[in-house]
């Protein structure tokens, strides 16, 4: 009886690690490192249209193209957020929203869900930050998240644009700050912006 229990734990955590697997596509040994976020954070920079020039490697990839998001103000620190991307040539929507993980710190640590409304009424509570801002420059901004999970790690790393194709300087900047903190960049997938429109 307690083999058979012990088999079911086992198994569902293959499911998790594999389910987890799909969705980002990263697995790393250890815990998740610390990643300190930016320290100059100006939130009306995030007003407007960004590309996600390039991500982790996820199964999601192989069938969507040209992503792109649109953040807006509500109010000073919460924001909606508008995801927009073509799937198996069709555009889709998402719609969902942002904000301070901890509205009493506001250093670069947000949570977003993808849910609309998903924070209507719950805009001063403590959340769990998914949406970790290492950089953020006019061109560009790392986001970053890392779940851990017994002895493993899945990190989430995506790139956003404010160009689609930007200069080759721009990514060298973000490459040079990936591997200045050590993050692996050898696992980021650059996404397809070529006919978007």
């Amino acid at each position: 009886m307690a083999m058979h229990q012990t088999g079911r734990v086992i198994g569902a955590l293959v499911a998790t690690l594999m389910s987890l697997a799909s969705v980002n596509g990263t697995v790393f040994l250890g815990s998740c490192p610390n990643q300190p976020v930016a320290t100059s954070f100006d939130t009306t920079s995030f007003v407007g249209d960004w590309y996600e020039y390039s991500s982790y490697v996820g199964l999601g990839q192989v069938a969507f193209r040209c992503p792109k998001e649109k953040y807006s103000i509500i109010i000073p620190g919460r924001f909606n957020v508008e995801q927009e991307r073509i799937i198996l040539g069709v555009k889709n929507t998402v719609k969902g929203q942002m904000k301070f993980a901890d509205p009493k710190n506001l250093e670069a640590k947000l949570s977003i869900s993808f849910v609309e409304g998903a924070f209507d009424g719950r805009w001063t509570e403590v959340t769990p930050p998914n949406y970790n801002v290492l950089k953020a420059d006019p061109a560009f901004i790392i986001v970053w998240d890392c779940t851990n999970l017994v002895a493993i790690h899945f990190p989430t790393l995506r790139i956003l644009t404010r160009q689609p194709n930007p200069p080759q300087f721009v990514i060298d900047e973000i490459y040079k700050e990936l591997e200045d903190r050590g993050i692996s960049t050898g696992l980021l997938l650059k996404n397809s912006l070529d006919d978007c429109s």
